[in-house]
């Protein structure tokens, strides 16, 4: 016979109400933001943004493409940096995103890059 996991107690009628009406304020909160959103993306869609930039609004897109790299170099230059992989590619990715917003807005270059 399996085992089975033994039955947890209901939360009380308060606190399951407690919790539905936390969902439907943070629903009614969120709402207008996200119409919002859409409605802008749809009327200003077209226009430059350090995301969006002008070069790349229709026509032809550039992409760079190296060479592959040997796993035991990559942990080699990782040992040497004093960091894990992981740690270093994602200052790679950092450093090109960053070369990206500041080609667009030189202005970038002095200001730091936040998420959100």
């Amino acid at each position: 016979k399996p085992m089975q996991w033994p039955q947890q107690p209901q939360p009380p009628l308060w606190r399951r109400l407690l919790q539905q009406l936390v969902l439907w304020v943070t629903l009614v909160i969120s709402s207008p933001f996200v119409i919002l959103l859409a409605v802008k993306m749809v009327l200003f869609g077209d226009r430059v943004s350090p995301i969006k930039p002008k070069s790349l609004n229709g026509g032809r897109r550039k992409v760079g493409i190296s060479e592959a790299f040997e796993v035991n170099d990559i942990k080699g230059i990782s040992r040497a940096a004093g960091c894990t992989v992981n740690d270093l590619g994602l200052s790679l990715i950092t450093q090109a995103l960053r070369d990206q917003v500041v080609k667009v807005d030189a202005a970038a270059a002095q200001r730091p890059i936040w998420a959100g």
